[in-house]
């Protein structure tokens, strides 16, 4: 008898423990910047689709949660781009067409041929394109 009463004791604690998980609330998705960039883009413009930044600055930049938004265009580069920064696991960083209109192209061609001259290389985690 005493051992089902210690088996009922058991269910009764595990059914607890995870109606507990389960309601345990989600963490919540970190919510950044929203930043324009274009092909012309400032150094030090604001970052607003009137004021579009620079894509480079804006991805050395960019911290968990912010999304880049890319206006139309060729953007060109003669040299890697190395993209460092990290997002997180509820926070990733997107790079994105700023519309479905905006037709965004990397244009690498005038870069030197050689073994380091990859385009993009992404060393941070958390990245959405």
């Amino acid at each position: 008898m005493k051992n089902k009463f210690k088996i009922l004791g058991l269910a009764a604690l595990c059914s607890l423990s995870l109606v507990a998980c389960a309601s345990k609330k989600e963490e919540e998705q970190i919510k950044g910047e929203t930043i324009y960039v274009s092909p012309n883009g400032g150094v030090d413009a604001a970052g607003t689709k009137e004021s579009p930044k620079n894509f480079m600055i804006a991805a050395a930049n960019a911290k968990p949660g912010d999304t880049i938004l890319m206006l139309g265009g060729s953007y060109e580069s003669s040299s890697r781009l190395g993209l460092s920064q990290n997002g997180s696991y509820n926070g990733y960083i997107t790079v994105k067409p700023a519309s479905s209109e905006d037709r965004v192209i990397f244009d690498f061609s005038s870069m030197i041929f050689a073994s380091n001259n990859l385009g993009i290389q992404l060393y941070g985690d958390y990245w959405l394109f």
